[in-house]
């Protein structure tokens, strides 16, 4: 089923897309599945331009945890990545 997400800004945390489903994945055949999942459940069309026109726009974020223990001590490294695919930019004239 598809659902309309909405992008919402809130004052401490910035820009957020609410409703979006996070998903933890530890290994790359996993996150392979979950961006071909995401691939198959977007929204194609054929325009007069372009036959297989992206209808919908996609964001894949992801954030990356690298654990590090030394001395008895832990810290964390945090890296967030994300990647966006915005909808098919076909003149509306042409299509």
């Amino acid at each position: 089923p598809r659902y309309k997400l909405e992008v919402r800004a809130h004052p401490k945390f910035g820009n957020f897309v609410f409703g979006v489903k996070e998903v933890p994945v530890m290994d790359w055949p996993n996150t392979k599945a979950w961006l071909d999942f995401g691939v198959k459940s977007r929204a194609v069309a054929s325009t007069s331009m372009n036959a297989t026109s992206s209808r919908s726009h996609c964001i894949f974020s992801m954030e990356i945890v690298h654990k590090i223990w030394s001395g008895g001590n832990r810290t964390q490294l945090r890296s967030k990545v994300n990647v966006v695919d915005l909808a098919g930019s076909e003149r509306q004239k042409k299509s």
